[in-house]
């Protein structure tokens, strides 16, 4: 069920950490790449959530009206990429409106640009629960509905045939996409493929080893030398963040932890400083990884968001760090100089303070350990230094004006963002470019 191209319109958005970039062109390339390869082992896969579904907050009822031209230069481009040069077996319809007409029954998206436009030969189907009206479903496109409805629809649907409100040629079309896809598995199926675990993480160990990208160097602090006194601090150090919550989170039977890759090295001492599990104060720990910070050469701080923070279903309504974290880097840098935050996070964190850091996305422990610097300096997307700039961008429904702070980031395209709050999220988004 991926790849997820939706573009990070927001940094706020509770799924961006399944999403590549805020760059369509990026993310159609990625998923295109990433498609061809799934495919050419003869599993399928699924492109979504089609399209421009880039919140969560309320994301079964809201409406994003799109220009023509924004449409299709920013919210459809990505997804006109992958279909054309990978040909998905599946592609997935969002659960909400575009321009007034829910994504399931979006005969123009659904058929029009989709298949007729782009030559979209696959199953189009229905995000968990997405579908309002199968018949108006069927008629735009929709060839599968996933579970939500427990059945109800089928009914309704052999009605609206009897009745001549639901053609019976778009049934006979959606029945046949689904047996093309059905037939196009078992065709595909390898009864000689092996799972082998242990392999297959040497190898996710050595893309993560690809994937660092290191931010800052200052005074050069980075590589560390095998034989420099060092202080790993933070729960993370033991128990790494990796993946989001909601129906992507999946159980990892060996996940790399940063002290266990380290047991070897006498000169590295832990102190965990501040849970991964919550944002808790424990000043015992606190204090101690102060204190600890004293007395070596340098300190690694591994910040980053508890899981809780993090997931489809609901938004953020900051980016910041857990307070703890920030005041506990605060009180080491004040003893210490030498300082290298590695920040293990899935989405946008605010950079207001950047020291010596070493931050990756989605990597494993091995990974940030390595003494070989990555050889490339580009992200995905942005980093704001404070809200404030990302409030520069969430232009005001309201009263249409435009603020911005001094700032030496400059929006690539004027967009209008909504609020996430219950108060100022409007049902009604606008998109301009």
């Amino acid at each position: 069920l991926g790849p997820g191209i939706n573009i990070k319109r927001s940094p706020l958005c509770g799924r961006n950490f399944e999403y590549y970039s805020e760059d369509p062109y990026l993310a159609g390339k990625i998923a295109a790449s990433y498609i061809n390869g799934v495919q050419s082992k003869g599993v399928g896969t699924s492109l979504k959530h089609f399209c421009a579904n880039n919140q969560e907050f309320r994301r079964n009822s809201y409406d994003s009206r799109i220009d023509e031209r924004t449409l299709r230069e920013i919210y459809l481009n990505g997804f006109e990429i992958a279909v054309k040069e990978s040909q998905p077996w599946t592609v997935m319809c969002a659960y909400n409106m575009v321009n007034g007409v829910q994504m399931s029954e979006n005969r123009r998206i659904l058929t029009e640009i989709l298949r007729d436009e782009w030559g979209f030969e696959g199953m189009t189907v229905s995000d968990w629960g997405a579908v309002r009206d199968r018949v108006k479903g069927i008629a735009a496109g929709l060839d599968l509905e996933m579970p939500g409805s427990q059945g109800t629809y089928d009914e309704l649907v052999i009605s609206a045939v009897r009745s001549g409100e639901l053609d019976e040629a778009d049934l006979d079309r959606c029945v046949e996409k689904v047996l093309n896809f059905v037939f196009k598995a078992i065709d595909n199926h390898n009864d000689q493929s092996v799972w082998n675990k242990d392999k297959d993480h040497v190898y996710a160990r050595n893309v993560a080893n690809e994937c660092i990208v290191l931010l800052k160097n200052e005074n050069k602090v980075l590589p560390l030398k095998n034989d420099e006194y060092v202080l790993f601090v933070g729960g993370f150090a033991k128990k790494p963040r990796f993946q989001g919550g909601g129906s992507s989170h999946v159980n990892c039977g060996n996940v790399d932890s940063t002290m266990l890759a380290m047991q070897w090295n006498s000169k590295v001492r832990y102190e965990e400083g501040f849970s991964a599990e919550d944002d808790s104060v424990d000043r015992g720990k606190f204090d101690s990884a102060v204190k600890a910070a004293h007395s070596v050469e340098k300190v690694v701080v591994f910040a980053g968001l508890p899981e809780i923070y993090e997931s489809e279903g609901y938004d953020r309504s900051h980016m910041d760090l857990p307070k703890v974290q920030n005041d506990l880097i605060d009180a080491i840098t004040a003893v210490n100089p030498h300082v290298i935050v590695v920040r293990l996070y899935l989405r946008h964190i605010c950079a207001e303070k950047l020291w010596e850091s070493l931050l990756p996305e989605l990597c494993m422990a091995r990974a940030i350990l390595r003494d070989v610097f990555p050889r490339h300096f580009r992200l995905g997307l942005r980093i704001p230094r404070h809200m404030l700039i990302i409030r520069a961008t969430l232009q005001r429904l309201i009263t249409g004006k435009v603020f911005l702070p001094d700032t030496d980031i400059t929006p690539r395209r004027k967009c209008l963002y909504s609020s996430l709050s219950d108060t100022d999220c409007p049902t009604v988004l606008l998109h301009t470019a």
